[in-house]
């Protein structure tokens, strides 16, 4: 395998399949459990946000978890305010995209 192959691989899974599986456990199985307990829907995007950013906990310096939280919280907010998981699976593989492909298309 070359490695032109083995970056389509790698964006493949970073973009579309991590996202959605991320955001259907995270954000639709997980979420869905949540909220509907006493936590309610503050509770379902703390806790569900909190658990996301510790799934991603490979980061060793501080400031990429606090941003990563942020952004968490922002994806359990679109998925509240919208009730649909399929707008934070479509923010989070367009977020990966970009991380991704920047230096490729601001080079």
């Amino acid at each position: 395998m070359n490695s032109y192959e083995k970056f389509i691989l790698a964006a493949v899974a970073i973009c579309i399949v991590g996202p959605l599986m991320e955001e259907l456990i995270f954000r639709g199985w997980l979420f869905q459990r949540l909220i509907a307990t006493k936590l309610g829907p503050f509770g379902a995007v703390g806790i569900s946000s909190i658990l996301f950013t510790l799934f991603h906990f490979q980061y060793q310096q501080i400031l990429p978890i606090i941003v990563l939280l942020i952004y968490s919280i922002i994806l359990g907010t679109i998925r509240l305010k919208t009730a649909n998981v399929n707008y934070t699976i479509i923010a989070h593989m367009t977020s990966n995209s970009y991380v991704l492909f920047a230096p490729v298309w601001f080079h």
